[in-house]
């Protein structure tokens, strides 16, 4: 029969997974991607070793963080489908949601591409998840007509990366985020519809 003492470990180790998420997510915010993995364990009051143990490189930390932001996604998902909205409605509010997701951290669409190109690892299996909701209401969309029926759901969340980099590019201004989902929702939308 496990003690006390057995279950201690797993406690702490919990809380200290917890812990340096929230200090990864806040110096993510602050400084972005590339903030070094000894300066998160510094800061979370940690050894490397610790940080290391939970998350054996910065991308399984960034899939971490990540993975709870797609929970949410996955509600925004499932509350649109439920919604009365018309199926192109849903589908620009969707999309307006991926890019926001998608820019949830300086620099994150990086790191969001090179996934992508290793769907095998933890962030790839995120993004494809993103890529099956996607398809969902995109499908929907292209059953009413009112969406193009050459288009896939991943061709849409593709389009959206490359909207969320512009988004945060140097040359991007104020105008340049509702600039590009305008052009985005002229290339999903049906013309016929």
């Amino acid at each position: 029969m496990p003690t006390e003492t057995n279950r201690s470990p797993r406690a702490d180790a919990a809380r200290n997974r917890a812990h340096i998420l929230e200090i990864a997510e806040r110096c993510f915010t602050d400084q972005g991607f590339e903030v070094p993995m000894a300066s998160i364990a510094k800061e979370a009051g940690v050894g490397p070793g610790t940080l290391y143990r939970h998350f054996p490189d910065r991308e399984a930390l960034i899939a971490a963080l990540v993975e709870d932001r797609v929970v949410d996604l996955k509600s925004v998902h499932d509350q649109l489908l439920e919604s009365d909205h018309d199926a192109a409605h849903r589908l620009s509010l969707w999309l307006e949601a991926v890019r926001a997701w998608m820019n949830s951290y300086e620099g994150m669409p990086e790191p969001l591409r090179q996934a992508w190109q290793e769907q095998a690892t933890p962030l790839g299996v995120n993004c494809t998840g993103v890529i099956d909701l996607t398809t969902e209401i995109l499908e929907d969309a292209q059953r009413q007509g009112v969406a193009r029926a050459d288009l896939t759901g991943r061709d849409l969340y593709l389009a959206n990366l490359g909207a969320a980099w512009a988004a945060s590019a140097p040359l991007a201004d104020q105008r340049t985020s509702t600039a590009i989902a305008e052009l985005l929702t002229a290339g999903w939308q049906n013309p016929v519809a």
